[in-house]
């Protein structure tokens, strides 16, 4: 088979050359028999079946590549625009994530500093129960920055309970539970907690 794009440069260089010998003729310009010799390549090349039925080929295979590259084109677009809209759904879960690190992050930190003050108030036992309860390691963990070893804890007001000799000896709580005032105020000081009565 004729290589196509040889076909059509000779088509096209045969119909210029009969387009002009057709003008030339029509203006009284050329012969007859002149304009039928400048005419017979456009008209060989032409007349026969093979060659328009090689372009025709040609365009309907050049028109089925291209359909088929637009629509290559149109998935890659969809494609895209889909990764995009994923990227931008990424970004912000990573952004939620983010914030809740942040969050926890935070309440963590206020359970590492709550551990660490319950420490200066219970024994190591329940220091260490509430440290596990919170996620939190518990090698002795020094004093926070600028925080002072002395404490200085204000009683709440006492309850009604039982006096003697005019100071109230046994006191109870919000959920009707007695205890010792005195022995409540000796083991704070043990601890080296200051404390005062209102």
């Amino acid at each position: 088979m004729t290589d196509i794009s040889e076909l059509v440069q000779r088509i096209k260089a045969a119909a210029v050359r009969a387009k002009t010998a057709t003008e030339e003729y029509a203006s009284g310009h050329m012969s007859v028999s002149v304009c039928y010799a400048e005419c017979e390549e456009f008209n060989r090349l032409t007349d026969g079946p093979d060659n328009i039925l090689a372009l025709t080929d040609s365009l309907e295979t050049a028109l089925h590549d291209k359909s088929e590259q637009s629509r290559i084109a149109c998935e890659l677009f969809d494609e895209v625009t889909r990764q995009r809209l994923q990227l931008s759904e990424s970004d912000a879960a990573l952004e939620k994530a983010q914030a809740r690190i942040a969050e926890l992050e935070a309440i963590r930190a206020a359970a590492e500093k709550l551990v660490r003050c319950k420490g200066h108030y219970h024994s190591e036992q329940n220091y260490r129960a509430l440290a596990a309860m919170f996620g939190v390691t518990t090698p002795d963990l020094p004093p926070l920055g600028g925080e002072s070893d002395d404490v200085t804890v204000k009683l709440p007001a006492l309850y009604m309970g039982v006096v003697q000799m005019g100071h109230a000896v046994m006191v109870s709580d919000d959920a009707g539970h007695w205890f010792n005032k005195t022995a409540i105020l000796e083991m704070l000081t043990a601890a080296g907690i200051k404390w005062e009565s209102e």
